[in-house]
């Protein structure tokens, strides 16, 4: 006999014990998700509908990738999600793989700064010194 698949809907033993929630936007994306979920099936009955939803919801709520503490959260929330089974592996290896080039460009972008400014402090330098006198002939 064939038995379709039910979607895999997040199962979290003691969610209010579990360490990952510590962190507020954790907490903030797994709260989203419980409330959609929960507001969503009663209106439909359908977990399915439910899980897509709520899926829906917990990434609208990760942070932008805008930051290094805001990328860090979202790599926390990704994690986190792919954990629950809210993120499948797919999505979540592609969600990684963004916050890897925002890592990235926030490191570019701190070393043109950093050349910027050390350009500038030797420019700054330069000027400074004595002019020497004119040679004549």
């Amino acid at each position: 006999m064939i038995h379709a698949l039910k979607p895999r809907t997040p199962k979290l033993s003691a969610a209010e014990q579990d360490p990952s929630l510590q962190n507020p936007t954790i907490s903030h994306c797994w709260e989203i998700w419980q409330r959609v979920h929960d507001t969503v099936f009663e209106q439909h009955k359908s977990r399915a509908v439910a899980s897509i939803e709520a899926r829906a919801a917990f990434r609208r709520a990760m942070p932008q990738l805008l930051g290094y503490e805001n990328i860090c959260n979202f790599i926390a929330c990704v994690t986190f999600g792919m954990n629950a089974g809210i993120l499948d592996e797919d999505t979540g290896s592609k969600l990684l793989y963004a916050a890897q080039i925002g890592l990235n460009t926030l490191a570019v972008k701190s070393k043109i700064q950093s050349l910027e400014a050390k350009s500038k402090a030797a420019a700054s330098s330069a000027s400074a010194l004595p002019k020497p006198a004119s040679i004549k002939k």
